[in-house]
């Protein structure tokens, strides 16, 4: 027989330059003369970045790529039964999705086909939508069996943007998924995408946008994003100040034409609106707008024919 012990301790390894993980543990390679040689043992994830989105297929593709290359020869037959655990959670950061995850995995059988299960757990983060994000508030991926590229898949996500409460439900798995969207007040999906796309859901041009885009949050949701120079160092500098330009065509009683709307909006508290129809020779509209609680909402407005007015907002739960 034979017994070799490896300890592993704040081992670098990456994968495919889009994991990078600090290992640490003990593995065990055993070999008795009738039986095929074991490796078994425990891993523990010290820290990890990932820059790949958790939830894409094509990450799983390059992993499973990767751990082939350590398979060993085809003809020396190997079991193995190891679990790996995260210490602190990873830290995921794309363009999409920027979240942290917990793992645990058990992978076992023969080396060069092994049965991986386990889950991949979510408890917090969020999904970067152009106008608004939405924070995950509850995320699972379970590896099922003889099903390494076709996960389960339990995702839910929510915020709330001008003044509605938007809750995204992804349910099912990776290859057969349900994508559904929900608003208080109620909204239709179109748009529901029109305040995550542009911020406006109460004009025909944002609606049809987001009619056209409906069919794609799928795949932006599982898409592959990775993070650049500009996304990582200079867009955080800049992501307290978001200023959107949105053309609207509506009749809106008689009154149609071109409506261009300037929206700036500062720390999710601060709005300010500055509107304009290049149609007529009406002055221009302005908002002001505070959020002092998702409750209480402050309005100062300066119409078009230059009156000017202020609201409160108040909302009571029963």
């Amino acid at each position: 027989f034979m017994h070799i012990p490896f300890m592993i301790d704040r081992c670098l390894v990456t994968a495919k330059q889009d994991l990078f993980a600090v290992l640490s543990g003990n593995l065990l390679l055993s070999k008795k003369s009738a039986e095929d040689a074991v490796i078994s043992g425990n891993l523990m994830i010290n820290r990890a970045q990932l820059k790949e989105n958790l939830f894409s297929q094509q990450l799983q593709k390059k992993l499973l790529s990767a751990a082939s290359s350590m398979r060993g020869h085809k003809e020396i037959p190997m079991m193995c039964d190891i679990t790996i655990e995260t210490k602190d959670p990873i830290r995921v950061d794309t363009n999409l999705l920027e979240a942290n995850a917990q793992v645990g995995l058990h992978i076992k059988g023969p080396l060069q086909h092994p049965i991986i299960e386990g889950s991949v757990h979510v408890p917090s983060g969020r999904i970067r939508f152009p106008y608004q994000p939405l924070h995950i508030s509850k995320g699972e991926i379970t590896l099922l069996q003889g099903q390494p590229l076709n996960p389960q898949i339990e995702l839910v996500a929510k915020n709330t943007i001008k003044n509605h409460l938007i809750t995204l439900h992804v349910t099912g798995s990776l290859e057969d998924t349900t994508v559904l969207l929900e608003s208080t007040p109620p909204l239709s999906n179109e748009q529901i995408v029109g305040l995550l796309i542009a911020g406006a859901h109460e004009h025909s041009l944002d609606a049809i946008i987001p009619a056209l885009l409906m069919q794609n949050v799928t795949n932006y949701i599982f898409s592959s994003h990775r993070s650049n120079f500009y996304d990582r160092y200079i867009k955080p500098w800049m992501k307290q100040i978001n200023v959107n330009l949105k053309p609207n065509f509506s009749d809106q009683s008689g009154r149609g034409g071109l409506r261009g709307t300037l929206e700036i909006v500062v720390n999710d508290r601060w709005r300010a609106l500055i509107e304009k129809n290049f149609s007529l020779t009406e002055d221009t509209h302005f908002e002001l707008e505070y959020i002092l609680s998702d409750d209480i909402t402050f309005r100062i407005i300066r119409d078009e024919r230059r009156d000017v007015g202020g609201e409160v907002e108040m909302k009571w739960k029963f």
